[in-house]
Order: structure tokens, then C-alpha cells, then sequence
């Protein structure tokens, strides 16, 4: 059975992770960073120009079973069984995902051809992204061993995990096809750093009485773990072995990682003046992971009932030399397979889809006249999200309100239900001052009272020069 107190330190630094879902920037036409959403967002600006570093940076964090506080509580409970009731509250069905992303340069721009509008938009940015199902049947044999189920199979296909630090090379067009339809697309340009990737495992080990000794461990099973950009056990080892990971992340920016391709696609369609209809498809892309890479896998059906202490017989029944050492390394290595080929994998899939009506045209008190044609001061609707994962798709549904308070301020509130929390309630605000956007998004505003007892929390902040 493995240290406790390893287990629990693992337990503890993956309970504080991350979602994908920007439910408050989809849809927020005055935020140009929402055209990264969806490539076919209806922009209010003809030109726009992020503040590098500062135009984009999007983080939130979020767990499904448990919170900090579940652990920290001051209770006066034991921490130890704190943990152990954890560890058996949360169930293979729970989540742990990440997604920080920050925009290192994000620029767009309209066309000067009015009978031939077309809005060009093209940037940088980092993402890490991390996904990892609870894996509650190894996580029980890890924390209690086998003792307690006997008879009764650990599944080991609950291990799924995959995580990337990559750099994104983008460029999108959109393009008005007429009053109604507008469509854009992006493509991508992947550069990763640093993958590790297992996702494809399955198998049952299983511990029951045995024959020729007291127990009989069995263990049928398929599972590999890749990982590439790290460095190669062999070099490790090596006396001289030197190793900059912040050096590494640098020449991947610059196209030096594992390289690959990706799509976003979207549509903005108004089925009237005031109802719109959006989509959009993101990451339909692949990386081939070249930069040492490695695999090991472990496959195979065997079945163990102890080591035979007492050296066995030289000779066996067959009249043949008996190795029983060398046989049972042999089978154990017949199990387990490690190479240094590369692998592609497969960016995780995003799909968006909204319902949007605006009502209240705007006027001013003074003249009785419209700021504009098509400005609302309103506008209701629904939101929905979901992003493909190794084991199930994860999803979230948002309804929202729009409100614009001025000319250069608009507001927007939120509420979510999804795998974290069914009270997430969210708020952004966009501010124009001159040519300058700055813009502020704030989700799951109940969890601010108590941050350690939230399932999930998300800031998001940028700043942009933009043209009207």
C-alpha cells in the first residue's frame, strides 16, 4: 500500500484546478476578445488593438465532489479522516479540468471595401490545459490497499488524464454575407511544450482467496501514459544532465515545440431584428507530439499468488532445468512495453450555441433620438457549452441578460448550471473611454463569501485600443 501522506499530498494539489467554459465573454459583442469564441461574433469596432499581455487573461478554478473547506474546515475533525471521507465521497463520474489562457498579442481590423465587408482578426496566445478524472477504484487501493475487498475488482479504467502547455499562432476571417448571416472561420497553428496523455486505459486487478497461497492477485489490464517535451529517462541519468524548463517554454513559442493544426468555425444568423441565432465549433485540430516523446504501456492477463521463498526444484517434473526467477521476470516484461515514437493527440473540442433577443431601442431625453439604428438597450437569452472529454463530453447551460447603461457602458449578468455548481451566478462589465476598452468578468459571485467552499471561481480582465 502506498504512504498515506504521498497520497493525500496528491490528492490535495489536484483539488485546485480549472474549467473551460467563458459563458460571460460568449456572445459580448463589445469585447473583440469574444471573436475567439466565435470567429463570426459581430464586432462594434472597425479596428482593435489588445494591450499585449494585458488584452486577454482568462483563469478559473473548480472542482466537482468536494471543496477546501470539506478539508480546512475548523471543525475539530481529525484532518486524516477528513481526507478518507473524501476520498470516498467523490465517485468516478467527478472531475478535475483546467484552463488558463493569456493573450500575448490579439489584433483586428475591417476591410475598407464597403460593398465587400470583411473583418480580419490575428494574434498569440498561451494556453495550459489539464483534464483528470477522479480515479476512484485506484485511489481506494491506493489509500486502503486490498484487504477490504476481496473478491471484488479495482477497475483501472477511472486513470484518465491529459494535460498540454502549448502557444497558438491564430488567424480568423469574418464576413457579413448578407443582413441576416454572417460567418467566420479561424485557423490555428499549435506549438507545444510540454503533453502528457492517458486516457485509453482499461483492466480490472482483483484479489481473491488463493490455492497454493493465502491470496490470488490477478491483474488484466491495458493502460498506457505518453508524455513528450519532458526530458528522456536515459538523459536523467546521465552524470552531466542539464535541464531549463523556462528555456524550453521560450523555444516553444516561436514554433519550436510539437507541432500541429487546428479549426474554429462559427455563424452568427438573425432570424429578425431583435432574435439572433450563434454557434461555433472550436479546436478541431490535432498535435503531433515528436519532441521527446515517450510511451509506456502495460498489457496483459496475469495472475500472481506470492514469490516461492524456498528455492524450487533444480530439475521439474519434465526432466527439464527449472528457472522459476527468470520465468516470472520474463512474464512480467512480457507485460510491460516502453518506445520513444512519436504520437498525435487530439485537441480537446468545443462547441458553443446560443438564442439571444434584444428589446428596449435606446433613446435620449433631450432629442427623442436613436444613438443607432440597431442598438438595444437589452437583450435575454441562452447559452450553451460543451467541450469533448476522454471519457464523456462535459456541458454547461448559461441563460443570461444584457444591459447597456450608457453609450460607453454595458453590463452583463449570468447564471450557469454545470458539472461544478448549480448556483453560479456571473457578472461583466465592458468600459469605453475614448479609443481605450477596458473590460472586467467575474463568474461564480455567491463563492466569493466563502472561497474555500466554492466548487469553482473565474476572473477574466483586458484591455484593448479600439476604433469605431
Amino acid at each position: 500500500m502506498l504512504n498515506k501522506n504521498l497520497f493525500i499530498l496528491f490528492f490535495l494539489t489536484g483539488a485546485f484546478c480549472f474549467s473551460q467554459n467563458k459563458q460571460i465573454l460568449y456572445n459580448y459583442d463589445e469585447i473583440p476578445q469574444s471573436l475567439l469564441l466565435n470567429p463570426a461574433t459581430e464586432i462594434q469596432s472597425k479596428l482593435y488593438v489588445g494591450v499585449p499581455l494585458l488584452s486577454g487573461v482568462h483563469l478559473n478554478a473548480g472542482i466537482s465532489g468536494i471543496t477546501a473547506y470539506d478539508l480546512f474546515a475548523p471543525d475539530g475533525v481529525n484532518f486524516n479522516n477528513k481526507v478518507r471521507d473524501a476520498i470516498y465521497q467523490m465517485g468516478s463520474n467527478d472531475v478535475i479540468s483546467s484552463n488558463l489562457q493569456m493573450d500575448i498579442i490579439n489584433v483586428g481590423f475591417e476591410n475598407k471595401n464597403p460593398y465587400n465587408k470583411v473583418f480580419y482578426s490575428f494574434g498569440i496566445y498561451q494556453e495550459i490545459d489539464f483534464f483528470m478524472n477522479w480515479p476512484r477504484d485506484p485511489a481506494l487501493l491506493a489509500y486502503e490497499g486490498n484487504i477490504n475487498r476481496i473478491g471484488q475488482p479495482f477497475d483501472l479504467s477511472h486513470v484518465a488524464v491529459e494535460a498540454e502547455v502549448l502557444t497558438v499562432y491564430h488567424f480568423g476571417i469574418s464576413k457579413k454575407i448578407d443582413k441576416k448571416l454572417t460567418v467566420g472561420a479561424r485557423a490555428k497553428i499549435y506549438s507545444s511544450a510540454y503533453n502528457i496523455n492517458s486516457t485509453r486505459n482499461s483492466g480490472k486487478f482483483t484479489t481473491s482467496l488463493g490455492t497454493n497461497n493465502v491470496y490470488t492477485h490477478r491483474i488484466d489490464t491495458d493502460m498506457q501514459f505518453q508524455s513528450s517535451g519532458f526530458p528522456l529517462i536515459e538523459d536523467i541519468e546521465e552524470d552531466d544532465f542539464e535541464y531549463d524548463p523556462v528555456s524550453h517554454i521560450k523555444k516553444s513559442m516561436f514554433l519550436g515545440g510539437n507541432l500541429g493544426l487546428g479549426l474554429d468555425l462559427g455563424l452568427t444568423y438573425h432570424l429578425s431584428e431583435k432574435l439572433t441565432l450563434t454557434g461555433s465549433v472550436l479546436d478541431v485540430g490535432f498535435i503531433r507530439q515528436s519532441k521527446s516523446p515517450q510511451s509506456y504501456s502495460f498489457k496483459g492477463d496475469y495472475t500472481f499468488e506470492g514469490f516461492e521463498f524456498v528455492f524450487p526444484e533444480v530439475v521439474d517434473v519434465g526432466g527439464q532445468l527449472n528457472d522459476y526467477w527468470q520465468d516470472l521476470k520474463d512474464e512480467l516484461e512480457n507485460m510491460y512495453y516502453k518506445d520513444n515514437n512519436a504520437y498525435t493527440t487530439w485537441r480537446p473540442i468545443k462547441f458553443n450555441g446560443s438564442i439571444e433577443y434584444k428589446f428596449g431601442i435606446p433613446y435620449t431625453e433631450d432629442c427623442d433620438c436613436l444613438f443607432d439604428d440597431d442598438v438595444y438597450m437589452n437583450a435575454i437569452g441562452a447559452h450553451i457549452f460543451m467541450v469533448n472529454r476522454p471519457t464523456a463530453p462535459q456541458a454547461a447551460l448559461t441563460v443570461f441578460y444584457t444591459r447597456r447603461l450608457f453609450n460607453f457602458l454595458t453590463a452583463k449578468a449570468t447564471y450557469t448550471v454545470d458539472k461544478f455548481s448549480y448556483t453560479n451566478v456571473g457578472f461583466g462589465v465592458s468600459f469605453n473611454y475614448g479609443n481605450f476598452n477596458f473590460y472586467t468578468l467575474a463568474d461564480n459571485l455567491l463563492g466569493y463569501q466563502n472561497l474555500a467552499d466554492t466548487h469553482s471561481v473565474s476572473a477574466q480582465i483586458g484591455f484593448n485600443y479600439m476604433m469605431q
